[in-house]
């Protein structure tokens, strides 16, 4: 599910999986056979898929670490068999990887560009510019001179910018008005070479120029150094830069290179961020005192509904350019579906029952937020199962113990992972996706190397100081309810060569689903003064009777 920038969030008009088989999930690969087809999803996505798909021919295959797309496909190959891709749709790497089993089993890879492929659609959004020119000229150099450095390249090189999110950084060009879709990052790509940059909203003209890269750029020379990343660019580019006799591309050995330094935020951006953690604070608090006001059992209130009261919260603010994601309101077994997104259609009734799960975000001109809050929706005098309110609580416990968790500098993400899944393991319960992600700045929400989950390994995974990212354990019960709880933090230095992370979320957590006696001193403290906090920052924002119910939901306990 991708497109030809291979960027994880896409139009429906490009997305051909959700066309052919009704799977509405944002990760997934779908492989068509003879007369079976085969739609590889991980973990996240297992209830969603058996929920969504209705087609027997449809063969659910989950994967993970221990069994990848690569080892399936390895399973079912057969020899003289043919096998089509789209180049434009494997990054570089994908398709090294995939044409190596192909070939071991005797079969070949046949390459088609209109292979599930709109022909190039261009949309034109109104564009707004976080920067001004002497910062994109800077930007320019700097990024030249970052991998010149990196390569330990001594001549002039061309550097292919087929990843959006990179240009986004670049340029500081983002969509102000998005048609269709939540998107603030313009669909083109780039070249920059001696310290220009010619930017393509066609990507015909751009695969032309990469075909006739030395007349393109009047480059006199027959040697020429091209670095492009093997992750983050389609197998298409790769092979008009080969049919162009360019030999010298660097890239594959460099993973996380560009993400790395993208991840790391300066001054101005860190001032930024935390305002846009107070602007979505007060929209959140807002939105939760709403819903705290409605009668569910009364009225005919859907999971759409209230991502409506969301939504139009956050768009108030004059920082607003869009959401971060579609927003997730999740009531009741729907909460179970890790990446549930209601519709009109299917958008569930909700009642004073159970509970509802929110998970939204938003892209502000001063930065991006990513937040999830499990409310519950009894009544006061209601009782509350036990269950749900142990269940919360731990899923509380493991938030707290990684946003508190001091580490040595040098640690990777992937290390502190089980810091949050501990407590979670001693009950013998788990959730199947990451801890938690990095956070772009006005940018993809899911940005960097900086990742804590036990499915993910990188050599650029070393968590680095003025890295933002979210922290998110949950729990998911099939057919009754799911809990998740996220912050976002920020890494900074504790003492000598020790690091910690800095808490950048403001908004209040349900304290009628926690229990106490589950909580140790350091982790009800931590509460405590979190709830001080987000009330100290946010309480000037509110009077009357929401300043109240903000009073009583920041209360220490």
């Amino acid at each position: 599910i991708t497109n030809e920038y291979l960027y994880e969030y896409i139009e429906d008009d490009e997305n051909y999986v959700k066309t052919l088989t009704g799977f509405t999930g944002d990760t997934g690969v779908l492989i068509i056979g003879k007369n079976k087809y085969y739609l590889l999803i991980d973990g996240r996505f297992t209830i969603q898929s058996k929920k969504e798909i209705k087609d027997k021919r449809i063969e659910i295959v989950n994967i993970d670490i221990n069994f990848t797309k690569y080892d399936f496909i390895k399973k079912i190959v057969k020899k003289n068999e043919i096998f089509v891709l789209n180049p434009k749709l494997v990054s570089i790497n994908e398709y090294n990887d995939i044409k190596k089993i192909i070939e071991e089993n005797n079969s070949k890879i046949k390459l088609d560009d209109n292979f599930f492929s709109n022909k190039n659609i261009i949309r034109y959004n109104k564009e707004i510019c976080i920067i001004d020119k002497k910062e994109l000229k800077n930007n320019i150099t700097d990024i030249e001179k970052y991998i010149k450095n990196k390569l330990e390249i001594k001549n002039d090189f061309i550097y292919i910018c087929s990843s959006i999110e990179y240009l986004a950084y670049i340029t500081g060009i983002r969509n102000k008005v998005v048609d269709k879709n939540d998107l603030i990052l313009p669909k083109k790509f780039a070249i920059i070479y001696k310290k220009k940059i010619k930017i393509y909203d066609d990507s015909r003209l751009f695969y032309k120029d990469l075909i006739n890269l030395r007349e393109a750029f009047s480059i006199k020379q027959n040697s020429i150094n091209v670095y492009i990343d093997y992750d983050k660019a389609n197998y298409k580019i790769y092979n008009c830069l080969i049919k162009n006799k360019i030999i010298n591309i660097y890239g594959q050995e460099y993973k996380n290179l560009i993400d790395l330094k993208f991840s790391i935020l300066n001054n101005k951006q860190i001032n930024n961020i935390k305002k846009a953690h107070i602007i979505d604070g007060i929209a959140m608090v807002k939105s939760l005192y709403h819903i705290s006001k409605l009668d569910f059992n009364n009225n005919r209130i859907t999971e759409c509904d209230i991502v409506n009261i969301v939504d139009n919260y956050r768009k108030s603010s004059k920082y607003y350019l869009s959401n971060s994601f579609k927003t997730i309101v999740a009531y009741k077994q729907n909460s179970a579906i890790c990446h549930y997104i209601p519709n009109e259609k299917k958008s569930k009734i909700i009642k004073n029952t159970s509970v509802l799960l929110i998970d939204s975000g938003a892209n502000y001109t001063i930065g991006t937020t990513d937040i999830t809050r499990t409310i519950s929706l009894y009544k006061k005098n209601d009782v509350i199962p036990y269950d749900l309110i142990k269940n919360y609580t731990l899923v509380l416990k493991a938030m707290i113990n990684l946003s508190s968790f001091i580490f040595k500098i040098g640690t990777q993400g992937t290390a502190l992972d089980i810091i949050a899944r501990q407590y979670l393991y001693k009950e013998c319960l788990d959730y199947n996706h990451g801890t938690g992600h990095g956070i772009g700045y006005v940018n993809n929400v899911h940005f960097g190397p900086n990742i804590f989950s036990k499915k993910y390994c990188s050599e650029n995974n070393e968590l680095k100081i003025n890295q933002v990212q979210s922290c998110e354990p949950g729990i998911y019960l099939e057919n009754k309810y799911g809990i998740r709880l996220e912050n976002n933090t920020i890494t900074k230095k504790f003492k000598k060569d020790f690091l910690h992370f800095d808490t950048l979320t403001l908004c209040p957590i349900d304290l009628s689903l926690i229990d106490k006696s589950l909580l140790n001193k350091n982790e009800l403290d931590f509460i405590n003064q979190y709830h001080q906090n987000v009330y100290d920052k946010l309480n000037k924002y509110f009077d009357g009777e929401t300043l109240k119910w903000l009073k009583n939901n920041t209360k220490k306990i």
